[in-house]
């Protein structure tokens, strides 16, 4: 299995932008709390029809995971909100949720990261450093 995905970002059943995962294994990523993984879509056709809060309440853990609440968020390139989840599953990981977007409010973005132990928390801070978008989204 493919350990990286780039296809269609599905955002309440309708595909809005692009999208990439990336997990050691995609299917326990999305199937279970044990699998360190990341979520990442981006969106110029949701700009107008929701708004970060919005994004943020439509991701629920809370069946799964401790809510910790939400804060602000600023890398510096985006800005927005993220949630944290915590203890999902019964397990000591985590699950962080950011929507954010640029300053000139060009499209919107849903990062998700999926953290099962300390080493997962470097490549937290890796994704968050690293990522943008460049070009034209659909």
């Amino acid at each position: 299995m493919e350990r990286c995905q780039l296809g269609a970002w599905t955002f309440n059943e309708q595909d809005v932008g692009v999208s990439i995962v990336a997990a050691p294994n995609r299917e326990s990523f999305y199937g279970t709390w044990g699998t360190p993984g990341m979520f990442f879509g981006a969106s110029s056709s949701l700009v107008g029809q929701t708004d970060i809060n919005t994004m943020l309440d439509s991701v629920d853990f809370s069946e799964s995971c401790s809510y910790s609440g939400r804060e602000a968020y600023d890398d510096g390139l985006y800005t927005g909100q993220y949630d944290l989840w915590t203890d999902c599953g019964g397990t000591a990981t985590s699950f962080f949720v950011i929507a954010m977007g640029p300053a000139d409010q060009s499209f919107l973005g849903l990062v998700q990261i999926q953290v099962v132990d300390d080493r997962d928390l470097e490549a937290l801070d890796r994704i968050i450093q690293t990522f943008q978008v460049v070009g034209t989204l659909p």
